[in-house]
């Protein structure tokens, strides 16, 4: 009977490695937000709590405004209005990991498990896959260079797609082009400068291309850590790189100096950040810099002046928030590790207008 119970134990334990390796990054604690029955924070409510979402966009629909989140159920439409639910599914087939999503004009652009799908006028109207020479079909991240232009992140490579045609930079093709193996982001900063941010064991760093020239910039010049999470634009023009891995990391603060980035501050827990490792950076309308971790929740700055930290307790449906969008009205939406967040403008800063 122990011997059983013991093979039990140790098929679980084989499947919850599984299940982190194949969905991303590891968790060390389960956040517990409040109880079933709990009463909310007014201006807080919380959509799909037991779904894990890592990706948003808003976009007009022919029903009105709609936000779209996805995740590893899933992709999902969301009224955000009546918070009415309901799945996006490829002739009835669903997503799975849909960890990008862009709106380029009237369309969806969805990276997932298999490749690009892109929805228009409420159905799939283009599918990149291998067949289109899309090598890795892990979709990690979605970046429009132009209009006829658009970058994908993978698990091994980068692809281009350009109009009808995909070229592909691997990661053994791409030495002095690719920062590493799994580019886990992309970002295209005020002055068109290209930013690829790897997330590896070894290696990684970011890359940004300007004007025809590289620049690799990693811990050896001062970045936080290698492992890249997020990369976001602050007001001051500086660019915030967040990353790190379990409980290590910060946000690295660059500046353009003489032609080059360099690495200007390095913020960590003991500077304000909710935790070490940073899951997400985001810049609202009004400036305020909210910095994501892994394990802590928000911490929310204006300027240097952290203003407000926001966790479980506050309202949040998980402390890790892997994404977040603000709409024109001025509200939040949240992706998080349980489910989707919506927060009121005046909830995070009731004494501003």
């Amino acid at each position: 009977m122990l011997q059983k119970v013991i093979l039990i134990l140790m098929v679980a334990v084989m499947l919850g490695g599984i299940f982190v390796l194949v969905n991303g990054d590891p968790t060390l604690v389960a956040s517990d937000g409040p109880d079933a029955g709990t009463q909310l924070p007014a201006g807080v409510d919380q959509v799909l709590q037991g779904h894990e979402f890592s990706s948003l966009a808003v976009m007009d629909w022919p029903q009105g405004r709609a936000i779209f989140a996805g995740g590893i159920q899933g992709l999902f439409r969301i009224d955000p209005e009546t918070l009415e639910t309901s799945v996006v599914t490829d002739q009835g087939q669903s997503f799975r990991s849909v960890r990008a999503l862009l709106v380029i004009d009237e369309q969806l652009w969805i990276g997932h498990e298999q490749g690009v799908s892109v929805l228009e006028k409420g159905v799939i109207s283009r599918r990149i896959t291998q067949s289109d020479g899309l090598v890795d079909e892990r979709v990690l991240d979605l970046l429009g260079i132009d209009d006829q232009t658009l970058y994908v992140a993978t698990y091994t490579g980068l692809a281009m797609v350009r109009g009808s045609s995909v070229s592909w930079i691997s990661a053994d093709e791409g030495k002095g082009k690719l920062p590493g193996e799994s580019i886990k982001v992309l970002f295209r900063d005020s002055r068109n400068g290209i930013w690829m941010g790897a997330y590896n064991a070894r290696g990684g760093g970011v890359l940004v291309e300007s004007n025809g020239q590289r620049q690799f910039i990693s811990l050896e010049d001062g970045l936080v850590h290698n492992s890249i999470t997020s990369i976001a634009e602050l007001p001051d023009g500086r660019i915030a790189v967040g990353g790190g891995v379990y409980t290590e990391g910060g946000a690295s603060l660059l500046r353009f100096e003489a032609g080059q980035w360099k690495v200007d501050q390095n913020l960590h827990r003991a500077d304000g950040l909710a935790g070490e490792k940073v899951r997400h950076v985001f810049v609202d309308r009004s400036g305020l810099v909210w910095f994501c971790s892994e394990y802590d929740g928000i911490a929310i700055f204006d300027g240097e002046t952290r203003k407000a930290l926001l966790t479980v307790q506050e309202g949040l449906s998980d402390n890790e928030v892997k994404k977040i969008i603000q709409l024109d009205t001025g509200e939040y939406w949240l992706a998080t590790r349980d489910g989707l967040t919506r927060i009121r403008r005046d909830v995070v800063m009731p004494d501003q207008p």
